[in-house]
């Protein structure tokens, strides 16, 4: 029998012998669903960081960024857009930091 959600308290109290092995399909034409390539965003300008981020802390943040201002969704979106077409079915296990700069250096 296999759980309708894969959270952890389900998961736990099955036995895991009972638990259908079947492996998933995979897809986009990949040898396997847990390829993966992450995106590592710095501070996004959104409504919850308009909302719950202070000015000293925006303050400290754009002052580690390179590119002084925040990042937008425009700019972390074409990257996305990517990562989840066909274009990029030989890219796997990578992780893209894309954050003003933030990781290139210290001002």
């Amino acid at each position: 029998m296999r759980p309708s959600r894969p959270d952890a308290a389900g998961w736990a109290e099955r036995d895991p012998t009972q638990i259908d092995p079947a492996p998933a399909p995979p897809l986009r034409g990949r040898s396997s669903q847990w390829d993966s390539a992450e995106v590592v965003a710095g501070f996004v300008k959104s409504p919850a960081t308009d909302k719950f981020v202070g000015d000293e802390l925006r303050a400290f943040q754009m002052g580690m960024h390179l590119i002084r201002r925040p990042g937008l969704g425009e700019d972390i979106a074409p990257l996305a857009v990517y990562l989840a077409s066909d274009e990029s079915v030989w890219v796997t296990g990578q992780n893209y930091s894309i954050d003003g700069g933030v990781t290139a250096g210290f001002r």
